[in-house]
């Protein structure tokens, strides 16, 4: 084929996928133009975008799994390509367009991770921990994660973050938590998480019983691995913000969003992103606005822009924008408000502990929890009742209660209430001491990561 013949079919890839936005079209043309000649970079991101489209389907275009397997076993045949090499290892975790095959996925990461994926790094990780598609092996699951989490993989820090919570070491845990929190939802609960409980008044801090919560402290690193791997068929399978966008490309911006953020790196664009969906009213959206403001996670240059579209004339004209702490509480309210219980939770702990300047109201948190334990049935709300009752805290002291509350948490497998539940059968708090069922619920917390203390006092 002659170099005008390329430049033709080129042209017609792209006058399909930019301006007919036809995909159907378009794929045939690339896998010409893969297949023949050498692709450009933006004939690589226009191949690898529509095969992630038909891998995913949506609103634009309806899932095609085998023309997804398709694309990028051309791309990964003709050319080695890295990122196919991992999006092939994902469609063969998921069973999509082929036969789920651990061996195959990790035959594929391991392509990609020779030419440095990250991505396809963590997947190797998490198949050497759990042991799929190779013999278990731990120390070869830590090496890939800390070589991917050099290269700023978010869920390697994340999983990182967690084998070393577990472990006990909280100091690197909670500096690979702070690493991934802009991108991986896990790292950003759980960091504000242990925020909340370092900045808490000693009163707060009073062990052995765990402590007032909005999300429960125990972690099991196995469970957290095993659900990145777990993708069913309503799920969309993460292939990475370098897919849209290929930000180590340039140094200037590459665009903005549809509502005028900017995005210059990876984390503008996630907040980009994230603004939009709260403003079609997500209210994980907004809840996770409210992390990113509370923890002073957001980009100078994005907070900016939000300003513009967030505070009123008046108060952009009198330079009155309102703090980090106004904000992540207005977004915790707007989140609670329609109807979403983590926000709900968390407002609940904001209110009893007094965080964001609201002025601490245990009473007032106390019916609160009572609410969200009274509709939604929330084991974290049924949890924290218990501690309430078991310390005083804006009701009068109660252990029946305080246990009946844990035990309602406990049937719902929260390892917090089995923590605490354990504690009142091992100190005998009401009735006779039992220490068989204390130990059994020891046992089942430390699953989770929470254990005994080595002196019950």
């Amino acid at each position: 084929m002659t170099q005008t013949q390329l430049q033709i079919i080129s042209s017609e890839a792209y006058d399909a996928f930019y301006t007919e936005k036809d995909y159907e079209k378009a794929v045939p043309l690339l896998t010409q133009m893969i297949t023949l000649s050498p692709p450009s970079s933006p004939t690589l991101q226009i191949a690898r975008q529509i095969a992630v489209m038909f891998a995913n389907g949506g609103s634009i275009i309806a899932r095609d799994s085998p023309k997804a397997v398709d694309l990028f076993t051309t791309l990964s045949s003709a050319h080695n390509d890295a990122f196919a090499h991992f999006a092939l290892g994902l469609l063969h975790l998921a069973g999509r367009g082929v036969e789920k095959d651990y061996s195959q996925a990790a035959s594929h990461f391991t392509r990609a991770a020779d030419q440095n994926h990250a991505g396809a790094m963590y997947y190797l990780g998490v198949l050497h921990e759990l042991g799929l598609g190779f013999s278990k092996d731990h120390e070869k699951a830590m090496s890939l994660f800390e070589k991917s989490a050099d290269l700023d993989n978010a869920d390697s820090c994340t999983a990182l973050a967690v084998i070393h919570q577990t472990s006990g070491d909280s100091t690197k845990a909670t500096k690979y938590y702070t690493r991934a929190a802009r991108e991986n939802l896990l790292a950003l609960v759980t960091l504000s998480s242990i925020q909340e409980a370092s900045d808490s008044q000693p009163r707060f801090q009073s062990p052995p019983f765990l402590d007032l919560t909005w999300l429960g402290t125990g972690v099991n690193p196995s469970k957290c691995l095993d659900q990145s791997i777990s993708i069913d068929e309503s799920t969309q399978i993460e292939f990475g913000t370098d897919t849209v966008l290929d930000f180590s490309s340039t140094t200037e911006p590459p665009g903005e969003s549809t509502i005028g953020l900017p995005i210059p790196n990876k984390h503008s664009f996630h907040f980009s992103n994230m603004v939009k969906s709260a403003g079609e009213g997500n209210p994980m959206a907004l809840f996770s606005m409210g992390l990113w403001y509370e923890l002073n996670l957001v980009p100078p240059a994005n907070h900016t822009a939000f300003m513009q579209i967030y505070c009123t004339p008046d108060q952009l004209a009198k330079n009155e924008t309102p703090t980090a702490a106004k904000i992540a509480l207005d977004m915790y309210n707007r989140a609670a408000n329609k109807g979403f219980v983590p926000a709900q939770l968390k407002l609940s702990c904001v209110t009893a502990k007094g965080r964001l300047d609201v002025p601490a109201d245990l009473s007032k948190a106390f019916t609160m929890f009572s609410k969200i334990a009274s509709i939604s049935n929330d084991p974290l709300a049924h949890y924290n009742l218990g501690v309430m009752y078991l310390k005083g805290w804006g009701v009068e002291k109660d252990f029946g209660r305080a246990r009946q509350e844990f035990t309602e948490a406990a049937d719902q497998d929260l390892s917090d209430a089995k923590f605490n539940l354990a504690l009142m059968y091992d100190l005998g708090i009401v009735g006779s001491r039992d220490i068989v069922v204390a130990n059994r619920l020891f046992e089942e917390a430390a699953e989770e990561g929470l254990v005994k203390p080595d002196r019950i006092v």
